[in-house]
């Protein structure tokens, strides 16, 4: 079963547009699995799935382009017409989109509310790639977490740590994988995880 999903169910998804029906049973499939194993599976639909297949990968660029387009428009006042759009291509491509949404937020501080409260149309799958997303960034080689001047936390660090804490507060996402991940960090010696306001009960 898990080698159909993996290797049949998931790519699927990226050839199905804005199909929210498709996500729904997946998930319902991927649920009774440890997050370890969904995440595994996330990661493969990802990069080698995506790569493997020129449908999907051209599919992939079209969702990047239009996730670009609805993301320049986001704002407090068009967030919910700019929502239902971004939730209709995580229908498809959630990975994608939520990297390009990361990015921005990590950038662009303003944008962590709009980008919070456009999700609110993801299916139970997607808030769940969601959290395998966040934490590919976190865990991301190329970015250091502490200024080298003082020590404190890097800006994109305190603005992932922002909307991490608001979105996992407002949405009824999953804690397991992240609470695993900070507290390897703990281990290492990596404090600086407990900034997320989610810790703080903000």
């Amino acid at each position: 079963l898990i080698d159909v999903i993996d290797e049949v169910l998931m790519p699927s998804v990226s050839l199905f547009e804005m199909n929210y029906a498709i996500s729904d049973e997946i998930w319902h499939l991927l649920s009774h699995f440890p997050y370890t194993l969904r995440y595994r599976i996330y990661a493969h639909w990802k990069g080698v799935m995506t790569q493997r297949h020129s449908l999907i990968n051209v599919q992939r660029g079209k969702t990047l382009g239009m996730t670009r387009y609805v993301v320049k428009r986001l704002s407090k006042e068009t967030v919910r017409m700019m929502g239902r759009q971004l939730g209709k291509l995580c229908h498809s491509h959630p990975t994608v989109v939520f990297d390009c949404l990361l990015n921005q937020i990590q950038t662009f501080e303003n944008l962590i509310e709009p980008v919070v409260e456009s999700i609110r149309f993801l299916s139970d799958l997607e808030f769940d790639v969601l959290s395998f997303c966040i934490i590919e960034h976190l865990a991301s080689p190329d970015k250091q977490q502490l200024k080298a001047s003082d020590g404190s936390l890097s800006p994109w660090l305190q603005s992932l740590a922002t909307f991490v804490g608001t979105v996992f507060l407002k949405y009824n996402m999953e804690l397991t994988g992240i609470l695993q991940y900070v507290a390897n960090q703990l281990r290492n010696g990596k404090s600086q995880l407990l900034e997320f306001k989610i810790w703080k009960g903000d």
